[in-house]
């Protein structure tokens, strides 16, 4: 018996070391699994620099405020470790901002790469010949580096969507507006109108909701912030009551919604993050939509993700309605339109 054990491990063995090695026997490395929770990131900086200009200007761009939520949560979660105590222990975290200083170095600079260490992992790096040109070049780049690390989040959810989602949602969609979408599957109660896609987990608390809906395309006000505002009251008033007779869903006019236009795989979006509540009733929260032209149809295509979570108002309820909000923003990110060829994938590179 001792001897076949023996024999099925040398086996084991060696089969473990023949699939180590590629084509002309070069040796994979496997890689561990990254570490750490969403929107976290290790910063690893020189020692010197730990409590200095460069950590404070840091700390502010990455715990900026989220936009568009109604309590104040942070962008983004940091944590800090110097350059000597960035071990192999720590090198598997999945967000890593590496900040290197070397007379090699002309200027400051910003490079990106993936799964350095480990599987599902970005790493950026800003690279400059010394601490006090790192300062006015933060200034100018703070954001890029904040949207960096969101877009990688992003992108992650968008990869777990591709293959795990509602297809039977996905399908109504299809059949109702001609669209594809990858919706998250907690989400499973449909509710249709003309020229409307509704689509909730139907929850008292915690609840998240996606809508869709088309308008004929008539001028370019459609994609103004004015135009996608007016266009939102008139199509939530006429589809989405309230739970007393009259009430509806509006947006909060105290709070000016933000407004950002982009490029998503060479397509122009128009987001739109602001506040709605139910006149006429108590309920309330944060949105995002992208409103896009489908030229095929001649139509303006609104996606929109809301979310309802009174109870995660409490101070001891961290990052609550962030990664809420972030789960369902995802799947506006996966909307295709007709004749788009691919699925979009936000980009992460670092700007020039």
């Amino acid at each position: 018996m001792k001897t076949k054990l023996i024999y099925i491990l040398t086996i084991i063995s060696a089969l473990l070391i023949a699939g180590c090695k590629g084509k002309e026997g070069k040796k994979f490395t496997f890689k561990p699994v990254s570490s750490g929770g969403a929107y976290e990131v290790m910063v690893v900086l020189p020692e010197a620099m730990k409590n200095g200009v460069v950590a404070g200007q840091l700390n502010e761009i990455l715990s900026a405020d989220v936009p568009g939520l109604p309590q104040t949560e942070p962008n983004l979660t940091p944590s800090w470790v110097s350059t000597p105590h960035f071990d192999n222990f720590l090198k598997p975290v999945r967000n890593l901002l590496i900040i290197e200083t070397s007379d090699i170095y002309t200027q400051p600079k910003l490079t990106y790469e993936k799964d350095k260490w480990a599987t599902n992992q970005s790493v950026l790096y800003l690279r400059a010949p010394d601490a006090a040109s790192i300062s006015p070049f933060l200034e100018k780049n703070g954001q890029y580096i904040s949207d960096f690390f969101v877009n990688a989040e992003l992108n992650r959810v968008i990869g777990k969507l591709k293959d795990n989602y509602n297809r039977d949602a996905a399908e109504e969609l299809s059949k109702q507006l001609g669209l594809e979408m990858k919706i998250p599957g907690e989400l499973n109660l449909i509710k249709k109108g003309k020229d409307f896609f509704w689509i909730s987990n139907g929850k008292n608390t915690d609840r998240m909701d996606i809508v869709v809906y088309s308008l004929p395309y008539t001028n370019k006000n459609m994609f103004t912030e004015a135009g996608i505002n007016a266009l939102r009251d008139s199509v939530m008033q006429a589809n989405i009551p309230g739970g007393p007779e009259g009430s509806y869903m509006a947006r909060q006019k105290y709070f000016d919604p933000l407004f950002r236009a982009f490029s998503l795989n060479g397509k122009y979006v128009a987001e739109m993050r602001g506040l709605w509540e139910i006149k006429g009733d108590v309920m309330g929260g944060p949105y995002v939509s992208h409103t896009r032209l489908d030229e095929a149809n001649q139509r303006v295509i609104t996606a929109e993700a809301f979310i309802y979570a009174p109870e995660r108002n409490k101070p001891e309820i961290r990052k609550g309605k962030r990664n809420m909000m972030r789960q369902l923003e995802a799947s506006l990110y996966t909307l295709k339109l007709p004749y788009d060829t691919e699925l979009p994938e936000i980009v992460v590179s670092p700007a020039n």
